[in-house]
């Protein structure tokens, strides 16, 4: 795969697990008072591997063809930390229902 098409395929990957983060978060505003401390806890675990996932995500646009293994991996790992989180927070809002 070219390196374009990497990169597009993990922005649709990142579209696709901030689709569900917003799903997380409108369950949390849906939720009770005492219930929404508990959310917010998860979603800041998810908001900042978001923001981990989406710098990587920005290097890798620019990294030059020499940096660009490096970087990829280093993306990879960061995409990888943000669906778990991402998943775990999904079953402790189910857990919690």
């Amino acid at each position: 795969m070219d390196r374009d098409a990497q990169i597009e395929k993990l922005k649709a990957q990142m579209d696709e697990w901030n689709a569900q983060m917003h799903k997380l978060e409108a369950r949390m505003r849906e939720a009770r008072a005492e219930g929404q401390e508990r959310y917010r806890k998860y979603l800041d675990d998810v908001k900042e591997q978001q923001r981990q996932a989406q710098e990587q995500l920005d290097k890798l646009r620019h990294a030059g063809e020499g940096a660009w293994e490096d970087v990829l991996q280093g993306t990879k790992r960061a995409w990888e930390e943000y669906h778990q989180s991402l998943e775990r927070a999904w079953r402790r809002f189910q857990d919690e229902d």
